[in-house]
């Protein structure tokens, strides 16, 4: 297998789970009532496994980051067209810890459902 396939290979990999992610952030806002704080943390692991699939598939680096901001500025180079969804993605960064853990300190406030919604179409987009 030469590098370029193997390149595509792990890529799809990453992809097949970003589609795992958009899966279960549907089915939890399906819950009643509707799990935002689960879908919020499964649209930022989506949009983070497709920015690194893409890097991977264009035999790129990245960082151990769940940064989307900074993992974007990876992409964009090599695909400018992303620039704009991906620049609207950059908010959701917070939503990969937000609400995983406990924490002392006031946590923000989980999205809408709207809101969550929004940002699945734009990761569909980005797909």
């Amino acid at each position: 297998m030469n590098g370029s396939n193997s390149a595509e290979t792990e890529a799809m990999r990453w992809f097949v789970i970003a589609e795992r992610d958009i899966v279960a952030a549907r089915h939890d806002l399906s819950a009643e009532p509707p799990l935002v704080e689960s879908a919020a943390y499964h649209c930022q692991q989506a949009c983070e496994k497709l920015i690194k699939g893409s890097l991977i598939k264009d035999g790129r680096s990245f960082p151990r980051s769940h940064n989307l901001k900074e993992l974007a500025h990876l992409v964009t180079p090599y695909h400018p067209e992303l620039t704009s969804i991906l620049l609207s993605l950059q908010e959701i960064t917070v939503w990969g810890t937000a609400y995983r853990y406990p924490f002392e300190e006031e946590q923000q406030s989980p999205p809408t459902v709207d809101e969550i919604l929004s940002v699945l179409d734009r990761i569909i987009e980005l797909r």
